[in-house]
Parts: structure tokens; sequence; C-alpha cells
């Protein structure tokens, strides 16, 4: 039996991994590809670690929640010395992430008249465009080749 869709408007639907994937780039990006605590150049030795923890759905996917750290560094973020270390950067906006993490997420979605896949596709969304104003390329094109 085929199947046929529904009349109207295809969504089209993101996966979390999809999402998680943008999220890396853009957080690379954003940090220059360098770990701020290092002196070191541009590293792709390094990984992306969420500054919110990244249970908060809100910033889960929100570059401006993410850090580019070296492994060690990495293994040391959630201890409350390198935290403090982590949110005393400029480039970090503290108030920004506590105002967010603060949101209740359903209450979010509600209060905009969106499903939680619209805010999945939102943040694909944006992830692409940011990452599309650093690299001026397709983000599938770089993504697949990376």
């Amino acid at each position: 039996m085929i199947a046929f869709p529904k009349p109207g408007k295809k969504r089209r639907k993101v996966s979390p991994d999809r999402l998680d994937d943008l999220w890396r780039e853009a957080v690379r990006l954003n940090w220059g590809y360098r770990d701020p605590f290092e002196d070191r150049g541009p590293s792709h030795a390094c990984e992306c670690h969420h500054i919110k923890r990244r249970g908060i759905y809100l910033l889960r996917w929100n570059y401006r929640n993410g850090i580019y750290l070296t492994m060690e560094h990495h293994e040391q973020a959630r201890k409350k010395w390198m935290k403090e270390r982590i949110r005393a950067l400029p480039q970090v906006d503290t108030e920004y992430l506590d105002r967010m993490e603060k949101i209740n997420f359903k209450g979010y979605l509600l209060s905009r008249g969106i499903t939680e896949e619209d805010f999945m596709l939102e943040k694909k969304a944006e992830l692409e465009q940011f990452i599309r104003r650093h690299h001026g390329i397709s983000v599938g094109v770089y993504l697949s080749v990376w």
C-alpha cells in the first residue's frame, strides 16, 4: 500500500544529533578553534563543553552556551574552580545564560505558540545561519567534509 503525504505544508524534522553537530561547529567558530586558557593557535584537538548543563533545553543548542576546551581543560570543566574561570571570561555572557536557565521550557513554548519540533527547527536555522556567516559556504557541504 502506498502512503501519500497529507495535503498542506510538509514539515521537515531535525534530529537532536544533527543539532548537536551544528552546535559543536558553531561553538568552534565562536571561539576561533581555540581554548581560551591556552596560548596555542587554532586546534581541532579540542572538545566543546556546555557552560550551563546540556539538559537545559533552551540552552542545549545555543552556541553562546558552549566553550571550546582542550581535553585536559574539558576534564576539569565540572570542577567549581574551573566553572568560575569559565564564567569570568569576557566572551561568556553569564547574565544571559543565567536568565535563560530560569525560563521554563514548556512555558516558553506555550507563550510562543510553538511545538518542540518548531523550536528545534528554529535552532537548526539559527545555527546554520551563524555557521554560514563565518564560512560563507553551504553548511551541508562544510560538515560533510569535516
